[in-house]
């Protein structure tokens, strides 16, 4: 914009462009598509949404054409076009908002929001700028030069359709004009025409002139000379008046006509000359002359002028039928032409119908033509085709007029004209056919390149073809939306073509959107006259688009050879029949290391490494060439000609034959060094393979399932009793080698394993010749083809007979063990048995009597008696327990338990030995720790009893503490610590390290003075093990000892429940509403037992065994029943089984089993009895009072137990 400079119009400039602009008649005009198509392409060059062309009047810019707006015309001082046609070039605004002129405007304020504009205008011929072709956008941009190029060039193409429009309009107004000139000269009473001063021929002649002739059509004068239509004594008159005459004066002279009829006609007329024309007026004078010349001999002038005449005249009167029809014509007159034309004589003719002269198809044919002449005074003027006898074509122009019942015929002999005009149309059509349909583009330019002809394989759209005549590629290039710059390569090719006066040949590519690229061979034949002026350049283009792509795959082709033999690790080149080298790879190449294309056309013989090498590659070559066939080296020792190492090649060389049939020689060498060392090692690693499966006893197949054939290693076949071999032997005799139980399992294994795609393993029995048995193991794999389907079984067949053995001998060395195990545990059950039940009677009998008030020196002998008692149980229990956690049988619960009732019980359980020693017991409780948790009670019991118990045995003074602290948990679990510390005799640093070995003690007379077994911390720290805990110790001598014990447990999602509330009673209530069975078969048992249940006030019913047991509970109901299991008659656990058999009651009473069994799995057969409880004998009185009670659930006071 700061380039543009605005030319302001004169006042008389713009009348002038306003009258040029109505001169085109197109103001409010209806859209037309041609001004549309320059709008859309206006908008698409130039990548903006509006685009309009627009007219300039006196108040308003009118739109012809738009795209993306929808009003027509707008203020002329408010439009951006009104400074367009302010000068020659295009107004481009970058930014309408930021410029002065244009940024309060209407339409950049609001709708549209111009920002961008950019406007050609339309400069006409004579220089006017009548409007703009215009493109605009909301955005700010910028037009790069090639669309501004478009842009004029559009600009053009709507001024050439506006020149075209006021072209029409200006032919339309002279086309009125003449019309109305020739209204006049037709309808004036003066006789007139125009004559061709040089032919003196008629150009035109109007009505009066033709009605004075007595002809009805202007054809029959025009065209035809005046000279023969003059009588020939006013010829030599005549032709003086032809003569060239310069000046516009006017010249007069009188001539006599021959009329249509053959009258005579006396005209005067009065000419001028201009332009190589006679304008002529006439006036008819012939009654003037007739009365001056009557004596004149008109009949034999007439006849003379017929009969020398060149077309053939004839008239005919009408014959008609009774109905007053025209059947048929009657010759009333001809000339000699009619004469010589139809070989008869006019005395034959005259009088005679016409049907007699003519065929019937032709007669039919002029009947038809004549008939409408006389019946509806209609002149006949038309070119007629008749078929002679001799059946050729004969053409005749026929001219025919009415005369009074009949007609006057002019006929003119055209066959010869027309034979012409044909022959000239075939050949046109001849040559046209030949260019439209020639296989390739055709197109004639002109001087100024503008095309002249252009034929169907240039351009197949007939419209286009038609809009290009005249046009040169640069418009083309523009209607079309094709690249411009082929516009410019024809231009330079053109010049190039023309200046050089020589075919130019060049290729070009053409890219249509949506289209793959097409390829053509172009070429220019410039074709100059005999002067050496240009008179057009003929241009040609082949499509060569499929021999672009067969050239392109073909190097596409030759490329992807080449990388494919330079990914080859193998040695390739090709040598003609010199011995140079046409071909190589990488691999070779760099086996030389050479350049690739250093070696193409050299002499293979110049890097061979050896004489010897190169004579005998080239004696292989010339047996390739001479013979055509193959040469194949398995091994060829070379020496590598850089490092002259030793290799090993294997190699092919075959014959190459090339499209001209020349032979050249292939070779591909294949490095075999590192296979041959590795053939060695495979031969190596086989007989080593051979030998180990030997010595294992180990023999290998292959089963192939779609010929069901079993390839086998030899040591396969030695196992099954056959003799090696190296063919094939199928799966049916397979089978018959093995057990025919174990065939039919191999049979069903191998089905499965192809089923389920699966591996298998199984042992067959082979029966040898001998009758022995070997047992060997087959296992067996699917391998599978490249369509992933199973193809082949492979696997492996071992001899286990010794094995087999081995296993059997260790199955009865296992039943022996097991058999002495079980042995081991019933003489521990039936040992403890019958241990327990004398140490019920000793310990039950301590407690009773300590209880029972002794004198002072029976409570020591009382003391010691207990004492011995429980260590001889403690002693029972450890060996009892270390059995089952050395068997593996030892099991944990996981069950919700109250963990502060379990240590309050604990801690009141010891109560009592502790007073007796004057110790003091504590227990101290984490306050962060839950109450319920999830684990084994029973053995965590187990675990802080014995620590417990250690505690008080070796502190003789101060106290016993009981310390248990969460350490850490997790959203699902916890870990406690339980730390029982002591002030008692302590344990040498030397004896921690083996503190918890079986049967090991701090002291060597530890177990003399103390007593136990030396299995209890051995028990204890399995036990924690067991239940993913552990369990440490610190202690000094003299000052005591500290054990922890961390377990981890699940967190429980019971709510607490409280503590029993007669866990801390420091008396035993009474219980004496409890009606009690006790099922006893020993009388010491039954007694011990009875002298507590009396002492709680528990009157027991007494069984002595279970069949008892059953008749007392039919009898009377029970609150509870204390049960042994080992009894005669019915043990405890059938007559458990039956009780719960007996009725809703008994179903859930009570049952807690009194056992001095104390083997692992009684405590699962008493609950799976169903039992409620368990008590062990020696029972603790505590134990069995608060069992008795809880399952009761009696009501005992909360206090202190002990």
């Amino acid at each position: 914009m700061s380039d543009y400079k605005f030319n302001l119009l004169t006042p008389q400039e713009e009348t002038e462009r306003l009258n040029v602009l109505y001169q085109y008649d197109i103001l409010d005009s209806e859209a037309e598509a041609d001004f549309d198509a320059i709008t859309q392409l206006a908008a698409y060059i130039c990548n903006t949404p509006i685009s309009h062309i627009s007219l300039i009047d006196e108040n308003r810019q009118w739109l012809k054409s738009s795209i993306g707006i929808d009003f027509t015309e707008t203020p002329r001082h408010t439009s951006f076009c009104q400074y367009t046609i302010l000068n020659d070039g295009i107004l481009e605004i970058n930014d309408a908002r930021q410029h002065a002129l244009f940024s309060t405007y209407a339409s950049v304020v609001d709708d549209p929001h111009i920002r961008f504009y950019a406007g050609a205008p339309l400069i006409n011929p004579e220089g006017y700028r009548v409007g703009a072709l215009c493109v605009i956008d909301a955005n700010p941009r910028t037009l790069t030069n090639a669309q501004r190029q478009a842009l004029q060039t559009l600009a053009r193409e709507v001024v050439s359709h506006l020149e075209l429009r006021r072209h029409r309009k200006s032919l339309e107004q002279e086309n009125q004009r003449l019309h109305l000139y020739q209204m006049l000269f037709n309808h004036s009473s003066e006789i007139m025409c125009i004559l061709d001063s040089k032919s003196g021929n008629f150009l035109e002649v109007n009505a009066a002139f033709k009605a004075t002739m007595g002809y009805d059509d202007a054809s029959d004068l025009v065209g035809k000379s005046i000279k023969d239509f003059v009588y020939p004594a006013d010829q030599p008159q005549l032709l003086q008046f032809l003569l060239p005459h310069s000046g516009n004066s006017i010249k007069e002279l009188e001539l006599q006509f021959y009329a249509k009829d053959g009258s005579p006609r006396w005209i005067s007329w009065s000419a001028q000359s201009h332009a190589n024309k006679w304008f002529a007026t006439g006036r008819d004078i012939t009654e003037l002359r007739k009365s001056g010349s009557e004596n004149l001999n008109l009949e034999n002038l007439l006849i003379h002028v017929l009969d020398n005449s060149p077309l053939g005249i004839c008239a005919f009167r009408s014959i008609r039928n009774n109905s007053g029809q025209i059947v048929d014509f009657e010759w009333s007159m001809l000339n000699k032409t009619i004469e010589k034309f139809s070989g008869k004589k006019a005395i034959e003719l005259i009088g005679s119908p016409l049907s007699s002269f003519a065929d019937p198809a032709n007669f039919t044919i002029l009947l038809s033509l004549f008939k409408p002449v006389v019946e509806d005074n209609i002149p006949l003027q038309q070119e007629i085709v008749f078929l002679g006898s001799d059946n050729q074509e004969y053409w005749f122009q026929f001219i025919a007029n009415k005369v009074e019942d009949g007609l006057i015929l002019l006929s003119n002999h055209i066959s010869e004209r027309k034979r012409g005009e044909l022959q000239l149309e075939q050949q046109r059509t001849f040559y046209e056919s030949i260019l439209n349909n020639i296989p390739s583009d055709v197109a004639v330019l002109d001087p100024q390149q503008r095309y002249m002809f252009i034929n169907p394989m240039a351009v197949k759209d007939p419209a286009v073809r038609e809009w290009m005549i005249g046009k040169n590629d640069r418009e083309y290039c523009v209607h079309r939306n094709r690249d411009l710059e082929i516009a410019y390569e024809r231009e330079r090719a053109f010049k190039l073509a023309v200046h050089g006066k020589q075919i130019v040949h060049w290729e070009d590519k053409s890219i249509i959107a949506n289209r793959k690229p097409t390829y053509h061979l172009r070429r220019f034949n410039p074709i100059f006259d005999h002067t050496g002026n240009l008179q057009f350049v003929i241009g040609y283009g082949f499509d060569i688009t499929d021999r672009k792509e067969i050239e392109t795959e073909l190097q596409y082709q030759k490329e992807l050879v080449q990388q494919v033999i330079d990914t080859n690790p193998n040695l390739i080149y090709l040598k003609d029949s010199d011995g140079k080298f046409t071909l190589v790879n990488k691999a070779f190449a760099d086996f030389l290391g050479l350049p690739a294309n250093y070696l193409l056309g050299r002499y293979a013989q110049e890097f061979e490494p050896s004489p010897e090498e190169a004579a005998l590659s080239l004696k292989q070559d010339n047996k390739v060439l001479q013979t055509g066939q193959s040469v194949e080296v398995n091994e060829m020792r070379v020496t590598h000609s850089l490092n002259k190492q030793a290799l090993c090649f294997h190699l092919l060389k075959v014959p190459f034959i090339q499209q001209d049939y020349q032979v050249q020689v292939l070779c591909i060498a294949t490095d075999i060094t590192e296979a041959k060392k590795a053939e060695r090692k495979l031969r190596e690693s086989r007989d080593l393979l051979t030998e180990s499966q030997q010595i294992a006893h180990l023999g290998s197949w292959t089963l192939d399932i779609t010929t069901w054939n079993m390839f086998a290693s030899d040591e396969a076949f030695r196992i099954v009793g056959l003799e090696p071999k190296e063919e094939a032997i199928s799966f049916e005799d397979v089978l018959k080698l093995f057990h025919t139980e174990d065939a039919n399992l191999l049979t069903e294994q191998v089905a499965k394993a192809i089923e389920n795609r699966e591996s298998y393993s199984i042992e067959l029995r082979v029966p040898l010749p001998d009758g022995r048995i070997r047992y060997t193991l087959s296992r067996g794999r699917i391998e599978f083809d490249q369509a992933n389907e199973p193809s082949r079984l492979v696997g492996t067949l071992q001899d286990i007979t010794d094995q087999k053995y081995a296993e059997q001998e260790l199955i009865q060395a296992k039943e022996q063990a097991e058999e002495s195990v079980r042995a081991k545990e019933m003489f521990l059950s039936m040992m403890s048995h019958e241990i327990r039940t004398p140490l019920n009677a000793v310990i039950g009998m301590s407690h009773l009597l300590l209880q029972g008030n002794p004198r002072m020196e029976q409570v020591e002998n009382l003391k010691i008696l207990r004492f011995a008692g429980e260590n001889l149980l403690a002693l029972i229990n450890d060996i009892l327990d270390f059995n089952k956690i050395e068997a593996g049988k030892i099991t944990f619960e996981e069950v919700d338990f109250h963990l502060p009732d379990l240590i309050t019980g604990i801690r009141q359980s010891f109560n009592y030995q502790a007073n007796e020693k004057g110790i003091k017991l504590k227990a101290c409780l984490d306050a962060s720790l839950p109450n319920m948790v999830i684990g084994d009670p029973v053995r965590l019991n187990q675990i802080i009893t014995n620590l417990l118990s250690n505690a008080i045995k070796f502190t003789a003074k101060g106290s016993v503490a009981i310390d248990v602290i969460l350490e850490k948990e997790t959203h699902e679990q916890m870990e406690i610590s339980f730390a029982v510390t002591d002030t008692g005799i302590g344990i040498p640093e030397e004896k921690l390290s083996v503190i918890f070995d079986s049967f090991t003690q701090a002291q060597s007379d530890t177990t003399r003075k103390f007593g136990g077994t030396g299995l209890g911390l051995t028990i204890t720290k399995r036990l924690v093990e067991l239940q993913n805990g552990q369990i440490t110790v610190e202690s000094k001598v003299n000052f005591g000892t500290v054990f922890t014990v961390t377990v981890p447990f699940k967190k429980s999602l019971q709510n607490a429940v409280p503590a029993d509330q007669y866990s801390s009673s420091p008396t035993l209530p009474d219980l004496g509403h409890i009606c009690l069975l006790l099922v006893e078969d020993n009388e010491i048992n039954q007694l011990i037992a009875t002298r507590f249940l009396e002492k709680w006030g528990i009157k027991p019913d007494y069984a002595v065994n279970g069949k008892d047991a059953l008749e007392k509970v039919q009898q009377q109901p029970y609150d509870i029943v204390l049960m042994d299991l080992q009894m005669p008659v019915m043990d405890g656990f059938e007559a458990t089984r039956q009780i719960r058999n007996m009725g809703e009651r008994n179903a859930i009473m009570p049952i807690i089993a009194l056992t001095a069994n104390a083997m692992l799995d009684v405590r699962y057969k008493v609950l799976q009895a169903g039992m409620n409880d368990y008590v062990s004998k020696p029972f603790d009185p505590t134990e069995l009072y608060l069992k008795i009670a809880k399952h009761t659930k009696s009501e005992v006071l909360s206090s202190s137990m002990v």
